[in-house]
Parts: C-alpha cells; sequence; structure tokens
C-alpha cells in the first residue's frame, strides 16, 4: 500500500548485547516510538524512547551517543553522528544534558556516583562519550588493560631478534623522543595479518607482514607514527568504551577487574576508526614525521598501493584478509590526497639499510612457541628444516601418510600454515584413523586464525583417543580465544585429569581463573607451571599479578623477580621482563 510518510532514515551502529565481548555492526533506525535495531542476521530489536537511558548527556555538538535499553546494563547501543544525537534528543528528552545532569543526582552507590561525576565532566567540556570516559581511566588502569587485551590476541609470539629490535627501537626514537630509555611501547607479533594497531596504555602493534609488505622504513615509518597518534589521541580506549559499554568501564576502573574488557584483543586488531579518529590520527603522525625529518609521501604511498591491490573492492570481509589495514584504517581518497599535498620538509631516510633489512628479519629468531601443544618451552629451530629430505622422501613413495605428516610438522614450524593444513590433510586420507594428524592440522588450523575449523579437528581426534590430553587442552585454549569460557574450563579440566602435568592446559586455565576474577585459583595453575619451567618468564609474571590481587605484596616481588632472572628466549620474554620491572617499580620495590 502506498503512504506518503517518508522513510526513516538508517545508521549505522554498534551492539553489545552485554553476554560477550563481542560488538556488532547494526543498522539503527528513528521509528515513531522507538529505536529500531537490525542487523540482517535474525537481530531485530525495539527500544522505547521512554525507557531510553545514555552513559553520558547529550548535547547537540556531540559527536556520537551510547545508549542503553532501560536500567544500565551491559546491552548498549553506539552510533558515532551528530545527526542522530539530535534527533534523538528531540525524541528523548531524559537523555539531554538537563535531564542526565538531574539524574546523576540521584544516583546512588560509589558506581553510581562515580560515573555520575565523569557524566558532568562530559557536560563541562562538551566530550564525546566515549573519548571522555577513556579520559577518566588512570594511567596504571590503561596500562593493566592493554596488557590485558594483548593477551587476548591469537597470536601473542614476539618477534625480537636483537638487531631488529635496535633498528625498531632507534625508529621509535626518532619519531617519539620522549620515550627514549621507556620500556617498549611498539611490540612486533609474528603475525601473518597484514595490520597496525594501537591499545590501551600507548602500546603499538606492528605484525610481521606489515613489515613485509611495506617497500622501505620510510612506511612503516608513516604507520608507525599514524599508530602512535591514536595512541596518544587515547582511541583505543575510547573504542573499548564502545565494544564492551559504559558501565563495564566502570566497573573496571571502580573494581580493579578488567571484567569483559579483557577478553577482545581480536575486536581491537579489527578496529574501524570513525574518519574524525582517523584525521586526528594522521595530523599527529604528520607531525611527527615532520619533526623526526621523515618524508611522509611513503606514508600515503602505502595505502594507495594497497587500495591498488584490493582491486576497488568496498565490501566488508568475512574475516581478516590481507588487505585488513584498508578495513580498520580507511584510506579515503581524501585522506590520500591531504598527506601527499603536504610541503615540502628537508628529509632523511627513516632507517639506515642495514637497519631496515635488520627490521624485516626481526621475527627471524631460532625459536618458535608451540601455542597448540602441551610443551610450552621454545623449541630451537635447526639450520637445515628438512624440507628437502620431506620432499624426497614423498617422490619415492606418495602413499605414505608420515612423509606428509613430517612435511607438514616443518610448514607449521615455519609459520607456512596453509600448506602445513595440505599436507596434514594429505596424511589423513592416507590415513583415516590416525588422531595425531587431525591434532596437527587443528593447530595449523589455529595458527591461521581459523579457529571453528581447529576446533572440529581436535574433537576428532579426542573422538579417535579419548584420552588425548593435548587435545582437550588445545580445544580449550581455542574455545577461550573465542571467548567461550565455560566450555573451555570443561576441556582444559579434563587435559588436566588425564595429563596433570600438562603445563599448556595449566597455563590456560590460569588465563581463565584471571579473567573471571578467581584469583587463588589462578595462583594455584601459575605455580605449577613455574615449578616445572622456572625459565618461563610470562608465568612468573601472571602468577605475580594473581599474588598482586591476593594482597600478598612480598610474594608477588619474589615473582616478578623470578620473571626478570627467567630465560630471555622463553615465549614472550620480553613482555614479561617490561610488566615485571614495572610492577616491581610500582610496588616500591628495590
Amino acid at each position: 500500500m502506498h503512504s506518503d510518510q517518508p522513510a526513516a532514515r538508517a545508521w549505522r551502529g554498534t551492539y553489545t548485547d552485554g553476554r560477550s565481548a563481542a560488538a556488532r555492526p547494526v543498522t539503527v533506525t528513528l521509528e515513531r516510538d522507538a529505536i529500531a535495531i537490525r542487523d540482517g542476521a535474525g537481530l531485530d530489536l525495539s527500544w522505547s524512547y521512554v525507557q531510553l537511558s545514555t552513559g553520558a548527556p547529550l548535547v547537540e555538538t556531540a559527536r556520537d551517543a551510547l545508549l542503553f535499553p532501560g536500567e544500565r546494563s551491559g546491552t548498549s547501543l553506539f552510533v558515532a553522528d551528530n545527526a542522530f544525537v539530535g534527533e534523538l534528543i528531540t525524541r528523548a528528552p531524559q537523555t539531554s544534558r538537563s535531564a542526565f545532569r538531574r539524574a546523576g543526582l540521584r544516583a546512588a552507590g560509589p558506581v553510581g556516583i562515580a560515573a555520575a561525576l565523569m557524566a558532568g565532566v562530559v557536560t563541562v567540556f562538551d566530550l564525546s562519550p566515549s573519548k571522555a570516559v577513556a579520559r577518566l581511566i588512570p594511567d596504571h588502569t590503561r596500562a593493566s588493560l592493554g596488557e590485558n587485551v594483548l593477551a587476548t590476541l591469537p597470536n601473542q609470539k614476539v618477534c625480537d631478534a636483537p638487531e631488529g629490535r635496535a633498528a625498531l627501537d632507534a625508529l621509535v626514537v626518532r619519531l617519539r623522543p620522549d620515550l627514549a630509555g621507556k620500556p617498549h611501547k611498539v611490540r612486533v607479533l609474528d603475525w601473518g595479518l597484514i595490520n597496525a594497531f594501537a591499545v590501551p596504555g600507548g602500546t603499538v602493534v606492528l605484525t610481521r607482514a606489515i613489515i613485509n609488505k611495506a617497500a622501505n622504513a620510510d612506511e612503516i615509518a608513516g604507520v608507525l607514527a599514524h599508530e602512535m597518534g591514536h595512541g596518544m589521541e587515547l582511541h583505543p580506549e575510547a573504542g573499548l568504551v564502545r565494544g564492551v559499554g559504559f558501565w563495564a568501564l566502570v566497573q573496571m576502573m571502580f573494581t580493579g577487574t578488567p571484567g569483559p574488557a579483557g577478553t577482545v584483543g581480536s575486536t581491537l586488531a579489527q578496529l574501524a576508526y570513525s574518519r574524525g579518529y582517523e584525521r586526528e590520527a594522521d595530523a599527529i603522525a604528520l607531525r611527527l614525521l615532520r619533526e623526526a625529518e621523515i618524508a611522509n609521501k611513503p606514508f600515503a604511498g602505502f595505502f594507495r598501493r594497497m587500495e591498488g591491490e584490493r582491486g576497488g573492492r568496498t565490501e566488508p570481509s568475512k574475516g581478516l584478509r590481507v588487505t585488513d589495514i584498508l578495513q580498520t584504517h580507511p584510506s579515503s581518497p581524501e585522506r590520500i590526497a591531504k598527506i601527499e599535498g603536504q610541503p615540502p620538509y628537508p628529509n632523511r631516510p627513516a632507517l639506515t639499510e642495514a637497519q631496515w633489512q635488520a627490521l624485516r628479519r626481526i621475527c627471524g629468531a631460532t625459536t618458535a612457541l608451540d601455542t597448540a601443544g602441551s610443551d610450552i618451552k621454545p623449541k630451537t629451530l635447526p639450520p637445515d628444516s628438512g624440507l628437502k629430505d620431506a620432499d624426497a622422501r614423498i617422490a619415492r613413495n606418495p602413499r605414505e601418510a608420515g612423509s606428509y605428516g613430517d612435511r607438514g610438522a616443518i610448514h607449521l614450524r615455519e609459520r607456512r600454515f596453509a600448506d602445513a593444513v595440505a599436507d596434514f590433510s594429505r596424511a589423513i586420507e592416507r590415513e583415516p584413523n590416525s588422531a595425531f594428524y587431525r591434532f596437527e592440522r587443528g593447530r595449523a588450523h589455529q595458527n591461521a586464525g581459523s579457529f571453528d575449523l581447529a576446533r572440529t579437528d581436535y574433537g576428532e581426534a579426542i573422538r579417535l583417543n579419548p584420552n588425548y590430553s593435548n587435545a582437550f587442552a588445545a580445544r580449550g585454549a581455542t574455545l577461550r580465544l573465542q571467548t567461550r569460557m565455560r566450555e573451555a574450563r570443561a576441556d582444559l579440566d579434563e587435559a588436566i585429569r588425564i595429563n596433570p602435568r600438562n603445563d599448556y592446559a595449566l597455563y590456560q586455565r590460569g588465563l581463565i581463573n584471571a579473567t573471571e576474577t578467581r584469583w587463588a585459583e589462578s595462583e594455584s595453575d601459575f605455580a605449577r607451571v613455574v615449578a616445572a619451567q622456572r625459565s618461563y618468564a610470562l608465568a612468573h609474571v601472571r602468577r605475580a599479578e594473581a599474588l598482586e590481587q591476593l594482597k600478598r605484596r612480598d610474594d608477588a616481588i619474589n615473582a616478578y623477580r623470578e620473571a626478570l632472572a627467567a630465560s630471555p628466549s622463553s615465549p614472550d620474554a620480553s613482555i614479561a621482563f617490561g610488566i615485571a620491572r614495572d610492577r616491581l617499580a610500582a610496588l616500591g620495590a628495590p
């Protein structure tokens, strides 16, 4: 039936259901009596204007709004659009500045009062709600939150080859002289994802793939300066406000626990900032590059080249792809043109050629972390991987499963995950009842970030061998990365029941216990790990953090000291050493 009623305007927003850290994109329309929230995949909500509440007062100049469907809870909606804010105020006047001020005076309880004070600051300074809350998070809390976020990333192996690290440190100090002599604020992860992002606390993450993709050090300098800009403007913290909700951040700040905010490392890796945030980060990047006398044109050239490789695609990907640096950092023609249009200034290369080559080899260290087996010690890789020998044995007998399995293990160890999956699949074709090959293929899928496929393979390995402790541990770790904590705990408990000395399962369960603030249980799990692996620095740190929460200061200090005495080649040692030094200083330990 034809209607003269104009169609309601649609806005893009982000919805959080309050039960997990996942935030989902939605379409938002302002209907006659309610806000309609839909995502095209079954979500269809209607929030009455009368019941609507907001985490911060809305004013006509506000750039975004964080909304709740009634009483404050983890369920929230975030929309970054000034026009949306203006229209919403007319339909839900209780969300306005004056109404919020009255409601703030009636807030009861310490957290309510604290939130009302936050809202007052937002009102006085007329700030964006998400950035206003971000600026109120204490420095030490932001740093701790950043470490929690880093711990939830799918791939946590830090690249730290000495010459590469020295080159990176030189670049960091050149861009930010104020960071000279301070703990590492830039980390390189051995990750095939082409991306770079900032996490709370000012730390920047670069992936191995983005360094390898860059044509020269000047391009990486531009990307790094841009991410520093995001960190300096507290964009990651503001992103978490949107991702987990205002009240979850209030809980974190005033109870000392990370809550759901500690499980969103992958969310940050995929977080697409608004155009306003990208412009702010660009402005800082251009300033840092100019002050460091590093050319800024390569920065624009890198994104222009990525656009060319994408071939003009604009649709969102279903998962992270090689050009997702564009999805998380939209490289509009306007941005590129602005960078390329900057006036010239004296410049010199960001790094010498020798330094640049060292940086490109920063992930070429001779250790690799077994991320799915029970042995979490670093493993030394032989100079000759044995690949040629495996090829020769396959050529002689292509029907033998073992040769494909051996070659798959080499590919997995050297982080060629697609090749590893292909070889383990061939081994499974030849020995379909082998639980081991199913487990190994699951490890390849897990390291590649294909968590659902990994869980399927681990499940098959368990079906074929119900006492496969490592398979239960690996599936539990995968479930933890997917924030399915109850299922993860069940698998890890079973792995430990089968093999009480399964250190990997104990470590993973310790992380879950820490996330759920079960500090005594967390400390116990990490204590069992370090009892077996005294050289594992990060396990000492995780135990020390639990001891701090248990108010056992002296024991925590001793645990941090044990971390510093651990092996520099243990997994994530650089992260552990940095945390240990910072916490010892904070605790006033000599």
